[in-house]
C-alpha cells in the first residue's frame, strides 16, 4: 500500500482484494471481523468511495457541495450532514469565476461563523 496521505487524510487500512472480477463468497466467516464503513459523514460519504450529488439544473447543487465541503473543513454539522472529524476536501469549479466562488463560500462560512483563516489548510 502506498503510504502516502491522500487528499481526505490519511489512507484507509488496504483490504484483502477478491480472487478476480468474480467470486463466490461460500466460505464461512465470522460477522464481528467483518470492518465497519469508514464514514466522513454517516449516510453521505465514505471515505475511499465516490459519492455524486445529482439534480436538475439550477436547484443549488454546487452550493450544497460548496458548502457541505466546508462542513467538512470546520469539521461541524450543516443539518444532518455531520462529518465525524474535521477532513480535507478539494472543490472543482467550472462554473464560477473566483469572486463569485469567494461569495458563495464567505455565505457558507458565515453560517458556520466562521472566517476563511479558519479553514486552514483543509479547503
Amino acid at each position: 500500500m502506498n503510504a502516502r496521505k491522500d487528499w481526505l487524510g490519511e489512507p484507509p487500512e488496504a483490504e484483502p482484494k477478491p480472487p478476480g472480477a468474480f467470486w463466490l463468497d461460500a466460505d464461512g466467516w465470522v460477522e464481528a471481523s467483518i470492518p465497519c464503513r469508514p464514514w466522513l459523514v454517516p449516510r453521505y460519504l465514505l471515505r475511499g468511495s465516490v459519492s455524486l450529488l445529482i439534480g436538475p439544473p439550477g436547484v443549488s447543487k454546487s452550493l450544497l457541495a460548496l458548502t457541505w465541503c466546508t462542513a467538512l473543513a470546520l469539521g461541524d454539522a450543516h443539518g444532518d450532514f455531520a462529518p465525524l472529524a474535521q477532513s480535507r476536501a478539494a472543490i472543482l469549479n467550472a462554473e464560477d469565476d473566483q469572486n463569485e466562488q469567494r461569495r458563495r463560500l464567505s455565505a457558507g462560512l458565515r453560517q458556520f461563523g466562521a472566517t476563511p483563516d479558519d479553514l486552514g489548510d483543509r479547503l
